[in-house]
């Protein structure tokens, strides 16, 4: 499993970032969903995120559709969640 705090969730997520700011906004969602299924539940906050931050960069309601509701269920009261609440 990958925990919050070990090296490979901080490289996923790090790298992640990276490809989002090259514009690689597919790659940067899948490199997360390919993996969440092996993360442990503390790192699925900070998974949901980046791939949120990606689709809205992208300007990809679907994956907004899907991850919106995920994150509201972690915690109702984050900006981003506020702000597509419509989802």
């Amino acid at each position: 499993m990958i925990t919050l705090h070990s090296e490979k969730f901080q490289k996923l997520i790090e790298n992640s970032a990276k490809l989002r700011a090259e514009h690689k906004y597919i790659a940067a969602i899948f490199l997360i969903e390919e993996l969440l299924s092996e993360m442990e539940s503390d790192c699925l906050l900070n998974a949901y995120l980046e791939i949120i931050y990606a689709a809205i960069e992208f300007g990809d309601e679907e994956k907004l559709k899907q991850y919106i509701p995920k994150l509201r269920a972690i915690d109702s009261e984050i900006p981003v969640v506020k702000k597509y609440n419509q989802y």
